[in-house]
């Protein structure tokens, strides 16, 4: 198997995770937790939908439809890299952005985990304009003008980004 084999495997690897996340997400829940079972044993579905219910599935949405995003350009970028008869110059650019990609990534993860540690309930990173603009989603009414310091202190110390944009969904 050459590497051209090997990316396209890849890619259509990431196509049937993406297919199977919005199958999931269409045909609803999977998996069946002990809330569901009423006293009899018997499943019970609740279709109350409250706004916890409502931001906790904005989130996953959100979480997801990043995901698939990320995972479909990297699987082009590695492609690109490894195709034979791409010129020099857009390999370069290609692992440059790859590069990027992955940076961009981990500052994500981990301003995302701190974050969590500093109480938050769920949040989401998102680096933009070439890792010089952050925005960030957080769980929540509003905040205090000390949070939105602390979120900004965070987003500095991990990704030395100065244009912080914060966004509350409850």
């Amino acid at each position: 198997m050459n590497k051209k084999q090997a990316g396209i495997i890849v890619t259509l690897l990431a196509l049937i995770v993406c297919a199977g996340i919005l199958a999931a997400k269409v045909n609803g829940p999977l998996g069946v937790t002990n809330d569901d079972f009423n006293n009899d044993g018997i499943v019970t579905m609740n279709n109350d939908k409250n706004s916890t219910t409502t931001s906790t599935e904005y989130f996953e949405s959100s979480r997801t439809k990043k995901e698939q995003i990320e995972t479909q350009a990297m699987a082009s970028l590695r492609t690109i890299i490894d195709d034979k008869n791409v010129t020099e110059a857009q390999r370069n650019e290609a692992t440059k952005q790859y590069t990027q990609y992955t940076v961009a990534q981990t500052h994500e993860q981990k301003i995302e985990e701190v974050l969590k540690g500093k109480g938050f309930d769920d949040v989401i990173c998102y680096l933009e304009d070439n890792n010089q603009k952050a925005r960030i989603v957080i769980k929540a009414k509003d905040l205090t003008t000390q949070q939105g310091k602390v979120i900004k202190d965070v987003v500095y110390s991990e990704a030395k980004i100065i244009n912080v944009e914060v966004e509350c969904k409850e």
